[in-house]
């Protein structure tokens, strides 16, 4: 795991330049950079549950398949990414109902533009510089699995009930976290 945005940078062959720390909270750090002569932002992973590499990928798949805006991937490497500057994003990043509803159209958007590529719930993963999918039975299985990775590295930061308290929803109504589309159609 690349420690340093300087190293991180290092392994693309183009001029870089680390400009300033924007984000510091295990498991990742965010930098803002000069990549290429082009304003941009580095995720460096800080921690092994931070996953740049797959989130690049995930985000350069949005950005070529499906209509919903994200930045554009600059660079990947196995430890970080280097994506495009937004300069659109507002300062405040202050949630209230109209963003929400926003972010949750946007959600939507992508879940219905990728459904047909990921047919069915699971965990995203990197192969051979693609993206797989390691595909579970049940919405509520993946979700669960992601709960429980969440819950072991919130714990000892003192935010493991939140996570535990979702697991134990989860657990209960396995049957209400499931797709519309399985709600209709007959068990596998």
């Amino acid at each position: 795991m690349t420690r340093s945005v300087h190293d991180a940078l290092a392994s693309h062959p183009v001029e870089t330049t680390v400009e300033k720390r924007l984000h510091d909270v295990r498991p990742h750090e965010v930098f803002e950079v000069t990549y290429d002569a082009e304003r941009a932002v580095c995720k460096v992973a800080q921690h092994p549950v931070g996953d740049p590499e797959l989130e690049g990928r995930i985000l350069k798949f949005v950005d070529a398949e499906t209509s919903v805006p994200v930045p554009s991937i600059l660079a990947i490497g196995t430890d970080h990414f280097v994506a495009g500057w937004c300069p659109d994003l507002p300062d405040d990043p202050t949630v209230d109902a109209a963003r929400s509803r926003a972010m949750g159209a946007s959600l939507a958007r992508l879940h219905e533009s990728a459904s047909e590529r990921f047919d069915r719930p699971g965990h995203l993963a990197v192969e051979d510089d693609a993206l797989a999918l390691d595909a579970d039975d049940r919405w509520s299985d993946t979700l669960e699995a992601f709960l429980e990775e969440r819950r072991r590295f919130l714990e000892p930061r003192g935010y493991g009930d939140v996570a535990t308290e979702v697991l134990e929803l989860v657990e209960t109504f396995p049957r209400r976290v499931r797709r519309r589309r399985e709600s209709n159609a007959a068990p596998r």
